[in-house]
């Protein structure tokens, strides 16, 4: 028996579908760029883009054509792993990404990125390529432990930051929305510490910014060394994470109260980066919390020099941090 005809897909349906086709050609071209850049690392890379496949590297292309080719049906078995990475990550909370290392598609051994893009602007899409390309290719992307996991996050991080700016120039709207969303994580239950990376985000800026006009001329295999070296710096280890998330437990507590003062909680931000001026990684990560509104308009009217006071106490604890420990 004949299957019927599927329904004609409405406005809406085809403007969605119209959207994921223009971003799967975008995916396609920068893991094509990725791949040629780096054609060991990426040798069996394929990546999905939601329930379609956007990229496969010749070797894992070729893998396909043969087995096609003797008259394996590879196109049941690649639809459906297809469809089962995209509905794993699907089923996983603020993560629009996932990558993979040694992953089975088809019978096929590949390392695979997974993307969620629904309602995702262009912007936010290419930077959850890049931030899952920089695991398979950076040096200090993978995970290796638990000790690791945030310096593996603030590579991948730090890589999509610096493609970013090669790609969009100027534009810092979704660099702007992602430090300031990441730069409050210590201040709210459960968030994830893995993915604590304002701060390897800030320093691709500032390298992107020293650097000028050769900043945009980097090739890529350069910009990943400096990604790497910026996760180096910046990457936080699991004991340093927990101090700072020991440290502001206070104004985490404040904050998350049924009925907040925000400025009972820069009250006690300000008191903690002053009870730990010795320490630089609680200092920076008040900081960050006070350069965020309505946290930053508040912190300015109780406190109008506090920036200046925070020149002092950055200083002293640069000169403090590299011999003395503390245990909070």
């Amino acid at each position: 028996m004949q299957e019927p005809d599927a329904p004609p897909l409405n406005k809406t349906q085809r403007q969605r579908l119209a959207k994921q086709q223009a971003l799967g050609e975008k995916f396609n071209a920068v893991a094509q760029e990725a791949y040629e850049a780096f054609p060991k690392k990426l040798s069996h890379l394929v990546v999905i883009a939601d329930h379609m496949l956007a990229f496969a590297a010749p070797k894992v292309a070729g893998q396909m054509a043969d087995m096609s080719y003797h008259h394996f049906d590879v196109g049941y078995p690649m639809s459906r792993d297809i469809d089962n990475m995209a509905d794993h990550l699907a089923g996983l909370p603020r993560i629009n990404g996932l990558a993979q290392k040694d992953d089975v598609m088809a019978g096929m051994t590949v390392d695979s990125i997974a993307l969620k893009t629904d309602g995702d602007r262009e912007e936010a899409a290419l930077w959850t390529l890049d931030h899952e390309i920089g695991h398979h290719i950076l040096r200090n992307g993978h995970y290796k432990d638990k000790d690791h996991n945030n310096i593996a996050e603030s590579a991948a991080e730090a890589y999509a930051a610096l493609r970013h700016l090669q790609r969009y120039k100027k534009n810092m709207s979704h660099i702007n929305y992602l430090v300031n969303n990441i730069s409050l994580n210590p201040l709210f239950p459960d968030m994830d510490r893995d993915h604590y990376t304002a701060g390897s985000i800030i320093r691709a800026v500032e390298a992107a910014d020293k650097m000028g006009d050769d900043f945009y001329k980097m090739p890529l295999k350069d910009t990943a060394v400096l990604a790497a070296k910026i996760a180096d710096d910046t990457g936080l280890s699991d004991k340093k994470i927990a101090k700072i998330w020991r440290a502001y437990e206070g104004a985490r507590n404040i904050i998350n109260a049924k009925d907040a003062d925000l400025s009972d909680a820069c009250t006690e931000i300000f008191s903690v980066m002053k009870r730990h001026a010795h320490d630089a990684d609680i200092v920076h990560a008040g900081e960050l919390c006070l350069n965020v509104d309505p946290l930053k308009a508040l912190a300015d009217k109780l406190k109008p020099d506090w920036r200046t006071e925070l020149k002092y106490t950055k200083s002293h604890a640069a000169r403090k941090s590299s011999v003395r420990t503390v245990a909070l």
